[in-house]
């Protein structure tokens, strides 16, 4: 493409048509939504500018993250002063499960995204 052409094609009737959008492929969204997701879950609340440095992302792709995520309730965005806010999940929207098995018993514990045990189960295992 030469400088200063748009990014159009050619429809069959010789007249010039706005080309669409490539999305990026949903395993690669799948995979940086988890990069900031992870971070947020292991480091706590952070600004945007602050994950996308973390994970690697642009603030850009952090920011296009972030925006679903509030409106799906799973993160808050927090404001820190008349400039900066941070991003932090909703630890009631969340849940992380770790199970321990062993020869005498299974041992189950629930926790919210803020690390706090909601529920733990044991149940005796029997031959």
């Amino acid at each position: 493409m030469a400088h200063g052409e748009d990014a159009s094609s050619t429809s069959h009737d010789g007249s010039a048509r706005p080309a669409r959008p490539v999305k990026p492929a949903s395993g690669v969204r799948q995979g940086n939504v988890r990069r900031v997701l992870d971070a947020l879950r292991l480091d706590g609340p952070s600004s945007q500018a602050a994950l996308a440095r973390r994970t690697q992302l642009s603030p850009a792709t952090v920011n296009a993250i972030v925006k679903p995520l509030r409106a799906d309730g799973v993160a808050e965005v927090r404001p820190v002063n008349g400039r900066e806010s941070l991003v932090a999940l909703v630890a009631s929207q969340a849940a992380v499960v770790a199970v321990q098995v062993n020869v005498a018993a299974m041992r189950a514990a629930l926790f919210d995204f803020g690390g706090r045990v909601r529920l733990v189960a044991s149940v005796p295992l029997t031959a």
